[in-house]
């Protein structure tokens, strides 16, 4: 059988290393590798032991799709605190955690003016909220298990297809190996990110109905052809087969053409508890969450690219959560956050407050 072999291995002193592993190999397989990086290779064909093929596939070195794999573990420090562990090192012995994940990819960003360091400020301001392994909501009960939270690294920024097809590389290993056991939280980054991880999740579970509900003050159906931008990205993941996209938040002006495709492409709701009693009709659906933080109000969050007044407030943000996690929550993705706007970062610790409130929700889920 042929494997892909990952892009991003290189040699590292006596062996070969992608992320934090490392590999010893025999020489004229480590000569295979790199003569054959980014390539399709028939590792049976000349009798390389299904044992080490499984090994190569366990550490992404070599894969069924095309991969691009290339999570780096953080070393220095991490969101909110958190243990950092590196992904391909613990994925097998992962039974019940929350798991956040790095995505500084902002090229789908159709402003020039989006920061690139947006993900790097949210992180450095992360350490004025509390881990959420060592605290709880007052108002919540914690009388149940609570998953375990830990960083898992970050992506490098690189050229708009490089990190499009890392992300799909990340999303697929981790859908693939780890769902259930894992609740990953990519933190972007534009929101253009969240075609690639649907394209890596839809892959890993081709036969399965998946429910994207999107937290938006936009539609996002804006024209698509090839390339994907955050005025697009939902209009491109309507194309990903079998996925069922709901919209809660869309306010404001919309385009032509977005209106042509709404009725056809997304169920919008306004109401909480209508959307709710919607989703509550086969809570069983795999169900996606992705949060643009322009759905919340700019009186609460204003350092986003697009801000459209009349957004919901923390308290519907909390009722939203605690009527999503009755859901079959699989994954969820933060967006939009563009530290331009942030005059000395206060958003930033507003959005970590956000983002830990629905990792304290994810953890909670059985």
């Amino acid at each position: 059988m042929e494997y892909y072999i990952n892009h991003n291995i290189y040699k590292s002193g006596e062996g070969l290393t992608l992320s934090e592993i490392t590999l010893k190999l025999p020489i004229h397989i480590e000569k295979i590798i790199l003569n054959n990086k980014g390539n399709k290779y028939d590792f049976e064909k000349n009798k390389i032991s299904n044992y080490l093929i499984e090994i190569l596939i366990d550490y992404s070195f070599i894969s069924e799709i095309e991969n691009h794999y290339n999570l780096i573990p953080n070393s220095n420090y991490s969101f909110y605190s958190l243990d950092s562990k590196c992904f391909l090192e613990e994925f097998k012995k992962i039974k019940y955690e929350v798991g956040i994940f790095e995505v500084p990819y902002f090229h789908g960003a159709i402003k020039h003016d989006y920061s690139v360091q947006s993900v790097y400020v949210l992180k450095e301001n992360s350490y004025k909220t509390p881990n959420p392994n060592d605290s709880f909501i007052f108002e919540q009960n914690h009388s149940y298990k609570q998953r375990k939270v830990l960083d898992y690294g970050f992506l490098r920024i690189n050229q708009k297809k490089i990190m499009e097809k890392e992300i799909y590389s990340l999303s697929h290993k981790i859908f693939s190996t780890c769902e259930k056991c894992l609740l990953p939280v990519f933190i972007g980054g534009d929101h253009s990110i969240t075609y690639s991880i649907l394209c890596g999740l839809r892959d890993s579970n081709p036969n399965e109905k998946i429910r994207l509900v999107n937290l938006d003050a936009h539609s996002d159906l804006g024209y698509f052809d090839k390339e994907i931008f955050n005025g697009n990205v939902i209009n491109a993941i309507s194309t990903i087969d079998n996925v069922e996209v709901i919209n809660f938040g869309l306010r404001g002006p919309i385009t032509y053409n977005e209106a042509k495709n709404i009725k056809s492409k997304l169920k919008v709701f306004t109401d909480i508890d209508k959307m709710l009693n919607y989703l509550y009709l086969d809570k069983t659906v795999k169900t996606y969450v992705s949060i643009d933080l322009d759905v919340f109000d700019p009186s609460i969050i204003s350092a986003v690219t697009f801000p459209v007044s009349g957004g919901i407030d923390i308290e519907d943000y909390e009722r939203l959560l605690e009527g999503l996690k009755e859901l079959n929550i699989i994954g969820v993705d933060v967006v939009e956050y563009n530290a331009t706007f942030d005059y000395n970062s206060q958003n930033a610790s507003s959005i970590n407050l956000i983002i830990y409130k629905i990792i304290k929700m994810l953890q909670s889920i059985r």
